[in-house]
């Protein structure tokens, strides 16, 4: 029997991530890392028969998921009390998130769209990100991560609700672009339906890529609040004591 890494096999480290958190999903939150492995073993014997993780792979592995896995949220700092690694709330809005992502053919893709459809991860963080930073921005207001439920996000990821009998409401929605690519102009309809039919009274487009002339204006004429590009998002996340987003796509 052949032995490989993970990554010899085509595997990338977001598929062995989301591997080991549908293990532990599927073992009520919490899976040891032999199951983790044998999860793996078993999509390697789907894609390619005759081959296992090498003690390279399983090392591999291990090193995702209690390094990588455990930064990004999506699993909890492994408890030597506690055999076994546990999956987190944001682990299984990821989940939720990817299965919807795959489910969603509805939205056109961006110009130069630098994603593919099988990688969702760091989009899913970077809106937890904004999420957080809006937070920081709108203390008073009661928010929501629309962009788990693709199907029923109608071009907002983010809402917030003012928790006073007004119910104000500040709708966002977040791409993570590269620099030179802007939304497609699906996207951006969608983005401004999407506001008038929730009656949001504050609207925030938030993009790493850019917005075109067209777009700009529009922005400007319906008082959209615009965060443009990574250096400003930055900028502007710090002046709220959040550091720089640390999980952009590894090919950028």
């Amino acid at each position: 029997m052949k032995q490989v890494t993970g990554k010899e096999a085509g595997l990338t480290e977001e598929d062995q991530i989301r591997i080991a958190l549908r293990t532990a999903s599927a073992m009520q939150g919490t899976a040891n890392i032999q199951a983790i492995y044998e999860a793996v073993n078993q999509e390697l014997r789907k894609l390619h028969q005759g081959e296992t993780l090498s003690e390279q792979g399983r090392a591999s592995l291990r090193r995702l998921v209690n390094t990588k896995a455990v930064q990004m949220g999506l699993f909890a700092k492994h408890n030597p009390l506690q055999p076994g690694w546990n999956i987190t709330p944001s682990g299984l809005e990821y989940l939720q998130y990817y299965d919807a992502s795959q489910e969603d053919t509805s939205e056109a893709a961006p110009i130069s769209a630098p994603l593919t459809s099988n990688t969702t991860l760091s989009p899913f963080l970077f809106e937890q990100y904004i999420l957080k930073l809006m937070t920081r921005m709108y203390p008073f207001y009661n928010w929501y991560h629309q962009g788990v439920h693709k199907k029923e996000e109608r071009g907002l990821d983010l809402l917030g609700t003012r928790m006073d009998v007004s119910c104000m409401r500040i709708g966002v929605q977040v791409k993570l672009h590269q620099p030179l690519s802007t939304p497609s102009d699906a996207e951006w309809n969608k983005f401004l339906a999407g506001c008038y039919l929730r009656n949001v009274v504050r609207a925030l487009f938030v993009t790493t890529g850019s917005l075109n002339g067209k777009q700009h204006r529009e922005a400007s004429q319906s008082m959209i609040h615009v965060l443009e590009g990574r250096e400003q998002i930055t900028r502007v996340a710090l002046q709220y004591g959040i550091t720089d987003f640390q999980h952009y796509p590894e090919e950028w």
